[in-house]
């Protein structure tokens, strides 16, 4: 019985702080295998590629929360970075909201697919996934483009440094805030978890589930829009195929942070601990000279251990959504 008692007090202890412990851990696996991972040049580099990942990763929660699943993520912020590279200089800056307003449609359509249609999120999800992929093959003709050196003027704001760091961290940091005061101060925020636990309960309660879907939707599209913006400055150009695999670590980073994929639990900002995590892993293999392909990978068992980690078999029986 005491074994089985430190076994499971054990289990109890992993599930609830691996996403604060797993920061350190990576950092001191790295660190051991070359010393240069915590040079100050590669922390910057690492809070630079952070930020489009996070963005989406923030977004991706909700829809998580809910036990639902968008594939489409992916493919949006490809569009959106193929769309911003190869016409923010022929239009400014101004194209930004444009592309602001696509990932708004891009995640009122899913919403509405899974909230009103009653479509299961991962096939409306696909569906849409198929669709934005194709505009950005369509729109580049499948190639890559860089916005030429003469031409980078529009874009020289994103070279602004503010304690070391680029401005579109901070920008990043700004929106996250956002994502962070939709879950913890709105109404939609806090219905957002008794959906995900329990939807049937939730819209006997009064709770209006169909809202509650569409907004989490909505969060996903606009965020995976912006991410893609995001890299489209940051590469300056159209990179067709900048969003591969990036659905796979946002859902690592959402999972590695402790949100429930079965929905009704976790948070944003764990999602954070997540995100650092697998981005941490990410430039310690990138430091250490691991093939771009076995990368994925490792992502795949990383998934497959916090899925482990994170789930809950005394509901393994429960029928909700």
């Amino acid at each position: 019985m005491t074994g089985k008692k430190k076994t499971s007090s054990l289990g109890f202890f992993l599930r609830n702080n691996i996403y604060v412990i797993s920061i350190p851990l990576a950092v001191i696996v790295f660190t051991a295998i070359n010393p240069n991972f915590i040079s100050w040049y590669n922390i910057s580099n690492l809070m630079y590629a952070i930020a489009p990942v996070l963005m989406l990763s923030g977004g991706l929660t909700f829809v998580l929360l809910l036990g639902g699943i968008d594939l489409s993520t992916g493919a949006l912020c490809t569009c959106t970075c193929v769309l911003t590279g190869l016409n923010i200089v022929k239009y400014g800056n101004k194209y930004i909201l444009l592309m602001v307003l696509l990932g708004i449609f891009a995640g009122l359509l899913n919403g509405v697919l899974v909230a009103i249609l009653k479509m299961p999120s991962f096939i409306a999800t696909l569906c849409t996934q198929s669709i934005w992929k194709c505009v950005a093959l369509v729109a580049c003709g499948g190639t890559s483009y860089s916005i030429g050196l003469k031409e980078r003027a529009v874009i020289e704001w994103t070279n602004i440094k503010i304690l070391g760091l680029p401005i579109l961290f901070w920008i990043m940091v700004v929106l996250y805030a956002g994502l962070i005061f939709l879950e913890k101060k709105t109404p939609i925020g806090h219905a957002i978890f008794p959906v995900g636990a329990n939807a049937q309960a939730a819209r006997m309660s009064g709770i209006n589930v169909n809202a509650v879907k569409i907004t989490a939707f909505l969060a996903s599209g606009i965020c995976s829009a912006i991410t893609g913006i995001m890299y489209g400055l940051i590469m300056k150009g159209a990179i067709p195929t900048i969003g591969n695999g990036i659905t796979l670590q946002g859902i690592a980073s959402v999972a590695v942070g402790g949100t429930s994929l079965a929905g009704g639990s976790g948070s944003v900002i764990r999602t954070i601990f997540g995100c650092v995590t697998i981005m941490t892993i990410q430039t310690g293999l990138n430091v250490i000279g691991l093939d771009a392909y076995w990368q994925d990978i490792v992502f795949g068992i990383i998934l497959i251990g916090a899925l482990v980690l994170n789930s809950d078999r005394s509901l393994a029986n429960r029928v909700v959504k």
